[in-house]
């Protein structure tokens, strides 16, 4: 859901960050260090009448090709599984929790088990007294606590508001700020995703989330999509997953070129 009015983009670590194809003589070109990943390409759709506005992308920790994906806010509190094509596999009601405005979602391992954690963090008006992070094991629905969350830093590497992007991109409000982002579970890379394009940032061996954001992403480039809000890297950490708001969304799938290799 598009933000009413303005705010300056302020991205947290615990839950945060494509847009654009068929670019033209208006659309800047891909940066040719975007990583070595190809132009995004199409595999398939987002078939469950259920998923209505998709805001969250997660690659399974347990099954290989499987991506969970979450609803916007004021839809059931529901995890759906879906094959990388897009079709429904599963979908398993979260017990004990509301989705006021679920914008993210996340995987983790602790002890040799894969969690998930849902970021119902929307605040479109900037109102909310406090925000819900519901942490269950994957797939089983577990107790959510409350927790108070701890600001460590503003992403300032992403485009300011006013940087050039393409004619398409700019005619969309609040373009600049980010709607999704991921961490590679193999910690080498993260991606923030906003409605103008992805950003990656390669990690090196030992530098902490907040080395890693503080430098220059590389923006990949978009296909021509509406707003998109959902972003995972695969079970693998190589190919980074992207998908829109409304019914049957895309589901778009950056691959790494092979000719070239990752930082």
């Amino acid at each position: 859901m598009l933000p009413p009015v303005p705010r300056p983009p302020i991205v947290t670590l615990v839950a945060v960050v494509l847009f654009t194809a068929c670019r033209g003589e208006t659309e800047p070109p891909a940066s040719a260090d975007a990583d070595g990943y190809t132009r995004a390409a199409v595999t398939g759709t987002l078939n469950s009448p259920a998923i209505v506005e998709a805001s969250g992308l997660v690659a399974s920790g347990r099954t290989p090709g499987i991506l969970w994906v979450v609803n916007d806010g004021g839809e059931p509190p529901v995890l759906h599984a879906v094959s990388d094509s897009g079709e429904e596999l599963a979908a398993v009601q979260v017990e004990q929790a509301e989705n006021r405005d679920w914008e993210d979602l996340a995987r983790y391992t602790r002890d040799g088990r894969s969690w998930l954690l849902i970021a119902d963090i929307g605040d479109n008006g900037g109102v909310r007294p406090h925000v819900m992070l519901y942490v269950l094991p994957e797939p089983d629905a577990a107790d959510a606590g409350v927790v108070v969350a701890e600001k460590l830093m503003d992403v300032a590497s992403l485009p300011p508001r006013d940087a050039p992007v393409g004619l398409f991109a700019s005619a969309i409000p609040f373009h600049w700020q980010p709607t999704g982002m991921d961490f590679a579970a193999d910690e080498s890379a993260v991606v923030i995703l906003t409605y103008a394009d992805v950003y990656y940032y390669p990690r090196r061996p030992g530098e902490s989330p907040a080395d890693v954001l503080s430098r220059k992403p590389r923006a990949l480039g978009m296909p021509l999509v509406p707003v998109a809000e959902g972003i995972a890297f695969d079970d693998e950490s190589h190919s980074i997953y992207v998908t829109t708001e409304g019914r049957h969304a895309p589901l778009l799938r950056f691959d790494p070129r092979p000719d070239t290799a990752r930082d």
